[in-house]
């Protein structure tokens, strides 16, 4: 283990210079990265886990280091006054961790993390880096298993409609505190530990083998043996990883039911790589993709009792929406799956994962899930509008909104938080109090994943420059999910008029929303 101490980039970019010099007299040495953003339970057994990896690549005659990062839960908080903390918090994790890489010139690098933020980042920073890399991590939880967040959030409903007490909700909580895994649902994490295995970045079955199994022990130790061959054969992140392989993770992601956060997270890492992936190109690439897995209401267990990703890849290959061509660390990912025997595991549910919305709020698009709004075709109705997710989410759990209010939250947008913020406070809030069809949420953030509640999401323009800064309570708005038209009943004079009410804030767009702007076709 180690210590972080501050230094500066001089130091650093020195130290990296005398070990680059005397590399040849060294041998190859592979660093466990390990963060989890949990309690004392989930940590412990990340550490569990590096520490089953290490004695692996120790077999192989090979030197490692363990290094231990801070979490969300580290009190970070205390050192910044944004609002959106976690953000900085993935920036300064990844810059954080590129000098540690530098300083320390590892030659492989194993991640072990639980929660997006952290695995994102250190993901990113190895990319920079050029490292060979797998990520590894906790994995599922196993069915029935422990009590998720999720569901805590969800009891605060619960609380609100006099269905649980406060004692009832603070058990749960102190259930989740000891939870290992990464929950059974398609949450965002284990979204992207699947598009990771696909890409070749862990080893097969890594993103649906439960946590806290003899199996997850075993992946461990292939773990080890695959990052060994890596770093000898110096099969780096950019070798892996490369268009083709990213527009193979979008079709992917589709066929799941297209997760909105998945998309940003990729373009993330495709900047990192020098890739060049436009938002707008991404979008369309939907068009035609088939939903062959209901993510919405599926699990984990099932999803590999399927399965899972490879089972998948080949149907996508079997259909010519994928290019087989690609390469993970083994050689061609084709090969992974060729194989495999198909039968009805995964058959197409619905056509488009996205409804592409415009309008005089969106007349850029703006993307509602297709799994989400099944049944629904048109939604009138007000606009009630908020400053941030937490709160809309106290607007509805106050129970004083009538039917048919268009919840409209502002200041999610991609140019005030990287990659952008989702409204899950406000659709957990839905959820929990059975509102689901009584509310539309409207939002330039992200669309959280494994939500019943019926969003509207990436609506662009966005920030400064799009309409739904100037919407007001009260204003009468027009879905129509067949069409895919949203607009709200205003005239163009009017929108103009409320544009100079407008005060917009003179600054600079921060550091970590300049990738996202770089992706945008002007």
């Amino acid at each position: 283990m180690i210590k972080l101490k501050a230094k500066s980039i001089e130091n650093v970019a020195e130290r990296a210079k005398e070990r680059m010099l005397n590399k040849l007299n060294e041998g190859t040495r592979i660093g466990i990265l390990v963060s989890t953003e949990n309690f004392s339970g989930a940590r412990n057994y990340g550490l569990k886990l590096a520490y089953a990896v290490a004695n692996a690549v120790h077999k192989n005659g090979v030197e490692t280091e363990i290094v231990t990062l801070p979490t969300l839960n580290d009190r970070y908080k205390e050192y910044t006054t944004e609002n959106n903390f976690i953000e900085i918090y993935k920036t300064q994790l990844t810059d954080m961790v590129e000098l540690i890489l530098a300083e320390k010139s590892f030659d492989g690098v194993v991640i072990i993390a639980k929660g997006v933020s952290s695995k994102m980042g250190m993901l990113q920073a190895a990319a920079r880096q050029n490292l060979p890399t797998i990520v590894f991590g906790e994995g599922p939880s196993s069915e029935n298993s422990g009590v998720t967040l999720r569901e805590i959030l969800s009891n605060v409903g619960h609380v609100c409609l006099n269905k649980k007490s406060a004692f009832d909700l603070q058990e749960v909580e102190q259930e989740q505190g000891e939870y290992v895994g990464e929950g059974n649902d398609f949450n965002i994490s284990n979204l992207l530990n699947i598009m990771l295995e696909a890409a070749g970045l862990s080893v097969n079955s890594n993103s649906t083998t439960p946590a806290s199994t003899i199996a997850r022990e075993k992946l461990a130790i292939q773990t080890a043996e695959a990052i060994v061959s890596m770093a000898k054969d110096h099969m780096t992140i950019r070798k892996i990883v490369t268009k083709k392989d990213i527009s193979n993770l979008f079709v992917l992601n589709y066929a799941l039911g297209g997760s909105t956060q998945v998309i940003t997270h990729l373009i993330n890492l495709s900047n990192e790589l020098d890739l060049d992936i436009k938002y707008d190109k991404v979008l369309d690439m939907s068009k035609g993709v088939n939903v062959y897995y209901d993510a919405l209401n599926g699990s984990i267990s099932d999803f590999r009792t399927k399965g899972g990703v490879f089972a998948l890849l080949k149907i996508l290959a079997k259909n010519k929406l994928i290019d087989e061509s690609v390469k993970g660390y083994k050689g061609l990912i084709s090969d992974e799956y060729k194989n495999i025997k198909l039968g009805e595991e995964f058959a197409p549910i619905y056509k488009n994962a996205h409804i592409d919305m415009r309008g005089n709020i969106a007349s850029r698009n703006a993307i509602a899930k297709t799994l989400a709004v099944k049944g629904l075709t048109e939604f009138d109705g007000r606009a009630r509008v908020f400053s941030d997710d937490d709160s809309a989410s106290l607007g509805v759990l106050s129970k004083a909104l009538p039917k048919n209010t268009i919840i409209v939250v502002k200041n999610c947008n991609k140019a005030q938080s990287y990659g952008g913020s989702t409204v899950s406070q406000t659709c957990l809030a839905i959820e929990s109090m059975g509102l689901q069809d009584d509310y539309v949420v409207l939002t330039e953030g992200e669309i959280p994943e494994s939500t019943s509640a019926k969003v509207i999401g990436c609506i662009t323009p966005n920030g400064e420059d799009g309409v739904i800064k100037n919407l007001q309570d009260g204003d009468e708005i027009e879905i129509d999910f067949v069409k895919g038209k949203i607009n709200v009943d205003l005239s163009n004079k009017e929108i103009t008029q409320r544009e100079k009410r407008y005060i917009k804030e003179n600054k600079a767009y921060p550091k970590f929303a300049k990738n996202y702007l770089k992706t945008l076709n002007k």
